[in-house]
């Protein structure tokens, strides 16, 4: 991980490092056809000190594809083929951009009021801060007007 921040690297050494993202991607590797799967997550560090993400997809109901049946289709031994294995980019709000080139990740589902979301979720034992970009987008102003 490049450490460009002292706030980062502070927050890392201390594992309570965590940041919102507004625009994660999955990407299948090796593949001709690709699955993707975006939203909105974090990036956040456990508390043995691993980095995970979550990233929860916009819409509702359970979420196409599984992740997880991998052990069904291999044996005991055998290496896991590379497109079980997915690309991970993160934009984080101040405009960082993560990545980590092999995650497995693992789909969940919870409900709330009858409606159920969708949740994938992972460790990225590699991640790096690719690019740092400052944000350059909308500016928000909030003036106070006193009569």
């Amino acid at each position: 991980m490049a450490f460009f921040d002292r706030e980062v690297e502070e927050a890392v050494l201390a594992k309570r490092w965590e940041t919102d993202c507004t625009e994660m991607t999955l990407t299948q590797n090796a593949t001709e056809n690709p699955r993707v799967h975006r939203g909105k997550g974090l990036l956040r560090q456990n508390a043995e000190g691993g980095l995970c993400f979550r990233i929860y997809p916009p819409g509702d109901g359970p979420l196409e594809g599984t992740f997880d049946k991998c052990s069904e289709r291999i044996t005991a031994g055998q290496l896991v083929p590379d497109d079980e294995f997915y690309t991970l980019r993160a934009t984080d709000w101040g405009g960082r951009v993560w990545t980590c080139a092999q995650v497995h990740p693992k789909i969940s589902t919870t409900g709330c009021s009858g409606t159920l979301y969708g949740m994938i979720s992972g460790e990225a034992f590699d991640l790096r801060c690719e690019i740092a970009e400052h944000n350059i987008g909308k500016s928000y102003f909030l003036r106070m007007v006193l009569d």
